[in-house]
């Protein structure tokens, strides 16, 4: 064979290097579950890619074979070129200068052009890669078996699953093309994080919790409920780190509409008791499978921490809802350029706000940062530089800051 045959060749073999190279990556990289709806849609292409991703073992394994004959093929004919024209020596300079273009031209580029345009690779792919899979499935098959006697069960798993990552992916692309509405990717980022959230995260912190004693007669705990519109009150016995019962406003109002010379403590029913650590998912199920819509949460010394409603639950995900019987004041308000926040706004919602990075530290809330950066609760009218802003405090008590202003 002369030396034209043989460039030809190569070209031929470089060309069949790339084309490989992208197939692998567009099939490993690419959606199923676009592949999946637009194949129900009728899409020919879509449904080409998804017959080859619904065998994804088989397709690799055949992939991978051919590269290995193309590798082992390019290898033979560079060798031979380079001993006619340039003896012993140029193999060795040939072997090397084909090593690093197979490398460049025929792996990364290919596989990097893939893994951002997997749909439209894949695509392409979809027909000459079955036909390669049908040609050589006997042999792949032959392979596969002897591959399965030394090591077994090994390879490529045999079910492809959506990643989360894949999921977040798909809903980005979707709002930014306009296919769902951009709230509707906000709601599904909002489920995702539910699942790495804590119950700490997302409590009604100990000083804010409204509550009354046991012995607080019904007609009073139902003043309370009414006044601080809350439809379920935590009932204690001493103080709260004793909450034994949760009472609802329905049952305070039925005891005294009937009359009834009872207690809050007599009517309570017993409260759902969970760790602060707790993830906010397993503490949604908990309640679904109780029927219950509050929940106390303690420390590691068993103090009561807060508390959670499956409103607060409910927040994460849909975000703010208002409080019960009352409008929610937004937690973070712009003013002449300023903005006006509560304290007890969650420092991740300030940060996605200012665009910044916050110092991360053993808190959830503003109140907390400003604390953290001062290294003790500042007084009212102090200001406090973190992250390139100045925090000034509008209100503040011994015990905590209550209202900043932030510019």
């Amino acid at each position: 064979m002369g030396d034209l045959q043989l460039i030809t060749a190569l070209i031929l073999l470089f060309l069949a290097a790339v084309f490989l190279a992208a197939a692998e990556a567009a099939l490993l990289r690419v959606a199923r579950v676009r592949v999946e709806v637009l194949a129900d849609q009728g899409d020919a292409g879509a449904a080409r890619v998804l017959s080859l991703i619904q065998d994804l073992p088989r397709i690799m394994n055949t992939v991978l074979l051919t590269v290995l004959f193309v590798q082992i093929g390019a290898a033979t004919v560079v060798g031979v070129l380079a001993e006619r024209n340039f003896g012993g020596f140029g193999v060795t300079i040939a072997s090397v200068l084909l090593t690093i273009a197979l490398f460049v031209y025929a792996e990364a580029i290919p596989k990097t052009y893939a893994v951002r345009r997997p749909f439209a690779v894949a695509r392409w792919v979809a027909r000459p890669v079955s036909w390669l899979a049908a040609l050589l499935r006997p042999i792949v098959s032959i392979l596969v078996w002897l591959a399965d006697l030394q090591a077994p069960g090994q390879g490529i798993a045999s079910s492809v699953g959506v990643s989360e990552e894949e999921l977040r992916r798909l809903a980005a692309e979707a709002a930014s093309s306009g296919e769902i509405e951009p709230t509707d990717a906000e709601l599904m980022e909002r489920v995702f994080e539910l699942g790495d959230a804590r119950v700490d995260e997302i409590l009604v912190p100990r000083l804010h919790i409204v509550a009354v004693g046991a012995d607080t007669p019904v007609s009073v705990a139902l003043d309370v409920a009414i006044a601080t519109g809350h439809r379920r009150l935590p009932v204690y016995e001493n103080d709260l780190d004793s909450i034994n019962g949760v009472v609802r406003l329905r049952q305070l109002a039925a005891a005294v509409a009937e009359g009834q010379d009872v207690t809050a403590g007599s009517i309570g029913t017993a409260p759902l008791v969970v760790p602060e650590s707790k993830r906010v998912i397993e503490l949604l199920r908990l309640m679904q499978r109780a029927g219950l819509h509050i929940a106390v949460v303690v420390d590691e010394h068993g103090g009561t921490a807060g508390i959670v409603t499956i409103e607060d639950v409910v927040s994460e995900v849909l975000g703010e809802v208002a409080d019960e019987g009352e409008a929610r004041k937004p937690e973070i308000e712009a003013v002449d350029g300023r903005l006006l926040v509560d304290a007890a706004t969650d420092v991740d919602d300030l940060a996605s706000r200012l665009d910044v990075e916050f110092p991360t530290g053993d808190f959830h809330t503003v109140g907390g940062l400003v604390i953290n950066a001062a290294g003790r609760i500042p007084e009212t009218g102090e200001s406090i530089e973190i992250a390139g802003h100045q925090f000034l405090v509008l209100s503040a008590s011994d015990r905590r800051v209550r209202k900043l202003e932030i510019t």
